[in-house]
């Protein structure tokens, strides 16, 4: 299934057959946006489109920006923990372990790519955060989420869906 306009990403391919869920509305007003697609076998199987409605601040834009600006490597706990508003609730440690944290480049894009697990769901997820308008302000996200042992039968086509981003 061929996806395309979505934030920053021209086209994205996810697998044959996988559903698209209504969004839920938001509570929020702006322009908060979520897109989620299910694997057909198993709902908790996931690949979702986010983009959170509002710009971060300029502060957490700068910081955003500079860890993307330097070349790929491992975000220690410091660093992860200036990114807070960017991550959001990955950054919170009674609901989120992080096991890897790093700045990549994904198809020629620098990102922010956080793998860990949702202490209260039993989930494993990894997230790709995009900085969408150079500034760093504007943050768009990416996730696949799962159930620990469906994480890791997923994990290679993951891999290949992300891998195959081609961005704008």
């Amino acid at each position: 299934m061929k996806l395309e306009e979505e934030g920053q990403i021209a086209s994205i391919e996810l697998p044959d057959g996988w559903i698209e869920e209504a969004e839920e509305p938001s509570m929020f007003s702006g322009g908060r946006h979520s897109r989620t697609f299910s694997s057909p076998n198993n709902s908790e199987v996931r690949f979702t489109f986010f983009y959170r409605g509002y710009p971060v601040s300029e502060a957490d834009a700068e910081k955003f920006s500079e860890a993307l600006g330097k070349p790929p490597h491992m975000v220690l706990s410091a660093e992860f923990h200036s990114l807070s508003e960017i991550l959001g609730n990955l950054s919170d440690q009674d609901v989120f372990k992080p096991l890897i944290s790093k700045t990549d480049v994904l198809n020629g894009k620098t990102v922010l790519v956080v793998e860990g697990e949702w202490l209260l769901a039993d989930q494993y997820c990894q997230q790709i955060f995009i900085n969408a308008d150079g500034s760093g302000t504007v943050v768009q996200e990416i996730f696949f989420q799962a159930p620990k042992l469906e994480y890791a039968r997923h994990m290679k086509m993951m891999k290949q869906i992300f891998s195959a981003i081609n961005w704008k």
